[in-house]
């Protein structure tokens, strides 16, 4: 019983957030209300059977792209309907901690892991360490990426720290981790291929490819190319 509540604590959780964080950024990137009386009516018409729907999602995606359809999906249709149908959000919630890559996808290549923090204790690998332990080895490497474990998207909560740039190299590292409340993973920095260093050297530039599984049978959707616009990250926020 105690576990139900949880969960669905959990969930209800998560589409407040969702919502709240899409919303958000559709909001504060738009530039302008394009939407017209008719428009606004075709989609109303559309979503007429799933319940009313903002119009910042559309007007959002009509404005940037220049093209109108009653058709777009909505964040918050796709995040708290579609996603939480078609995706266990209870297996999502173990997926979203990145301290358990490393053990979970052992034969996927993945960036090399030096420590992690879970649930306030300090690991080199499956070895639970103290904290000035972890802070040796971490010292012994030029740079480190500390990130957020969990609750993290768009790049948030990713910092790189280099000991060229440091007086206190030591120092810095336990300031950037102090300021991080939640599961943290710090990595070895990534040297990418140099055709994908040409678009832009300060990140590393991946593709992102879209599946989507049903039945027993896995479907490619797209791909996307995501390159840095000068900072460490290449995310789309």
């Amino acid at each position: 019983m105690v576990k139900k509540a949880h969960d669905s604590l959990f969930i209800n959780l998560k589409r407040m957030n969702m919502l709240k964080y899409s919303f958000g950024h559709k909001m504060a990137d738009t530039k302008a209300k394009v939407l017209t009386k008719e428009q606004k009516k075709a989609i109303n018409k559309f979503y007429s059977k799933y319940g009313r729907v903002s119009h910042v999602f559309h007007n959002f995606y009509t404005e940037k792209t220049g093209y109108f359809s009653e058709k777009y999906v909505p964040d918050n249709v796709y995040y708290n309907r579609v996603n939480m149908f078609y995706c266990d959000q209870l297996i999502v919630k173990y997926l979203d901690n990145k301290c358990n890559y490393e053990f979970m996808f052992p034969g996927i290549p993945q960036p090399v892991v030096l420590g992690t923090r879970k649930g306030g204790y300090w690991f080199l690998g499956k070895e639970l360490v103290s904290f000035d332990t972890f802070l040796d080895f971490l010292c012994k490497e030029d740079a480190v990426f500390i990130k957020k474990a969990t609750n993290s998207s768009g790049g948030g909560g990713v910092k790189l720290v280099e000991k060229a740039e440091c007086e206190d190299y030591r120092g810095t590292i336990t300031d950037v981790i102090s300021k991080m409340n939640v599961d943290i993973v710090v990595q070895k920095r990534i040297v990418q291929h140099e055709t994908f260093a040409k678009l832009n050297e300060t990140s590393v530039n991946t593709l992102r490819m879209f599946t989507f599984y049903k039945d027993g049978e896995a479907f490619f959707l797209q791909a996307v190319l995501k390159i840095g616009n000068g900072g460490i990250v290449d995310n789309f926020s």
